[in-house]
């Protein structure tokens, strides 16, 4: 029989107030594992629990998204995130994405703090994208590209392509 082997990575959703999810993200930190918190509500709300982790190597993302703009044929999105590791710099993040009918869609970000870009260049962290929902019979097909500038990696391409049914 194997022995239970712990993931290297563990993403603990809501950090909560009453020790579970800090006593969570403690125990997988302790034993090695990147662990990765998010929770909805503010640093000050979780002041308690983040002090119960201090010292220990783990990122803290804070986010939001709310719907600029939403009329019957077009929607746009607002998001942010801010990560906050124990053991590095807070790094930022904001993206704005348009959907026209729920057919087309158009995405922008940008990524502030992050150590593989120039801090002088406002090009870097910049990402770019597009997708389309393509309704075939009953199904529908979802195809996606993006541009990602990874600093010192160069420039990355994604396409992904996905079928509902």
């Amino acid at each position: 029989m194997t022995p239970f082997q712990l993931p290297r990575q563990v993403t603990v959703l809501g950090l909560g107030l009453f020790g579970g999810g800090a006593g969570a993200a403690r125990f997988f930190a302790e034993r090695g594992a990147k662990v990765i918190v998010s929770d909805s509500r503010s640093p000050a709300a979780l002041a308690e629990s983040l002090k119960e982790l201090e010292g220990l190597p783990i990122d803290f993302r804070f986010g939001t998204a709310i719907d600029v703009i939403q009329s019957e044929s077009s929607t746009l999105t607002f998001a942010a995130q801010a990560s906050h590791p124990n053991d590095n710099l807070e790094k930022y993040s904001f993206g704005l994405e348009y959907w026209f009918s729920e057919m087309v869609s158009l995405r922008m970000g940008k990524k502030f703090n992050y150590d593989y870009y120039e801090e002088d260049d406002f090009g870097g962290g910049l990402t770019f994208g597009a997708g389309a929902r393509v309704p075939i019979s009953t199904h529908r097909l979802n195809v996606d590209y993006a541009y990602q500038d990874l600093g010192y990696l160069d420039s990355v391409h994604r396409f992904s392509f996905g079928f509902r049914f």
